[in-house]
């Protein structure tokens, strides 16, 4: 089983620390039978993707990769931004599983039946955190989304010094789980990689879930259940006619831009 990892952004200054990390976890959760190759989009492109204009100029580009994947024989896609840009776009494009981190997490914790939280960074995520939860039809578990007021270049910066966002999400996470909370989630792929590094499973007796491992085994899960018959619904993913694909690409190039 092959499984393309994507990251929504470009390749950052200290990078490494964060795909180490990732590597490491991943290989740790996941049998020798699958084997799962990590991808970045250009160097360059933007990680603030709490601003939906740089999720929109990213997203032609995980879209090409989801066909790229599919192309090349993988078996699955994981889009890895908790923000789940062009997950809708890319089941279109590609028919293999595709999940996003932010999707994942929430299908996951949806099994246990209970109130969770979602504590993101920086604070104006928490915006597209909460349309995420009503498209995906989990406002009946009542969520509760915290934003922390640190951009991405800290989080990225707490990677190699947790001290400088560990304490912000441990305080704004005891504040769910007073409010309610019986599942802690970090909504953003690198807060949750400072917290694999520092080995922080848990806050106040409260699990933490990682969208990191739910996606990784909600694909698997759905790439096995794929060959039992399970597809997706192709007249709500429905793909477009090779030209007009081809046609977008054509266009896209046409600026310089390769997609």
């Amino acid at each position: 089983m092959r499984i393309w990892y994507q990251h929504s952004m470009g390749k950052y200054r200290g990078y490494e620390v964060y795909d180490g990390i990732l590597k490491s976890y991943i290989d740790g959760i996941t049998s020798g039978d699958v084997k799962v190759d990590h991808y970045w989009l250009p160097e360059g492109m933007g990680g603030e993707l709490s601003y939906a204009c740089v999720r929109k100029l990213n997203e032609p580009y995980i879209v090409s990769s989801a066909i790229k994947a599919e192309k090349e024989g993988y078996d699955g896609f994981v889009l890895g931004c908790y923000l789940d840009p062009a997950l809708h776009a890319v089941r279109e494009a590609a028919n293999i599983p595709a999940v996003s981190l932010g999707l994942a997490s929430m299908v996951m914790v949806s099994l246990l039946n209970v109130k969770f939280a979602i504590i993101t960074s920086p604070r104006r995520a928490a915006a597209r955190i909460h349309q995420q939860i009503k498209m995906y039809g989990f406002e009946g578990l009542n969520p509760i989304v915290k934003g922390l007021d640190f951009d991405v270049a800290t989080v990225v910066e707490a990677l190699e010094r947790p001290e400088i966002l560990l304490e912000g999400f441990e305080s704004a996470s005891e504040e769910a789980v007073r409010e309610g909370a019986r599942v802690i989630i970090p909504g953003c792929g690198i807060l949750e990689a400072v917290c694999i590094k520092e080995r922080l499973w848990e806050i106040s007796g409260v699990p933490i879930l990682s969208s990191i491992a739910s996606s990784i085994k909600l694909v698997e899960a759905l790439i096995k259940l794929k060959t039992a018959g399970l597809k997706l619904d192709r007249k709500l993913y429905c793909p477009p006619p090779k030209k007009i694909l081809e046609d977008v690409r054509r266009a896209y190039e046409s600026y310089g831009v390769e997609v």
